[in-house]
């Protein structure tokens, strides 16, 4: 846990933006005005974390949509959350889980 030292609070006007290194501790402190605002995640993903084989050319969403649920995650439509052991998130889709794309 930080000291309070340690912490800072961003207070910006709409339309401004917030630059920080990957490796900042985020609160997430709650935001209480106005509409919902969207966050960009740029990261480097290891060359070893890409799959061998592309399955979701290989499996159209139609056809995937008719699988078993663990058949799709073997697929690629699930994320990975190890943040539980200090690791990332791997594999989201519009900040959630590619089975978004099985819903539409």
């Amino acid at each position: 846990m930080p000291a309070e030292h340690e912490t800072a609070s961003a207070v910006m006007q709409p339309g401004s933006a917030a630059i920080f290194r990957g490796d900042l501790l985020h609160g997430g402190g709650t935001h209480r005005d106005g509409p919902p605002r969207r966050g960009l995640s740029v990261s480097y993903c290891l060359g070893w974390l890409l799959p061998v084989e592309n399955s979701w050319l290989g499996v159209p969403p139609e056809r995937a949509k008719q699988l078993p649920e663990r058949a799709q995650e073997l697929l690629g439509y699930e994320l990975y959350d190890g943040t539980l052991m200090g690791c990332g998130i791997i594999n989201m889709y519009e900040v959630g889980s590619p089975k978004a794309i099985l819903a539409k």
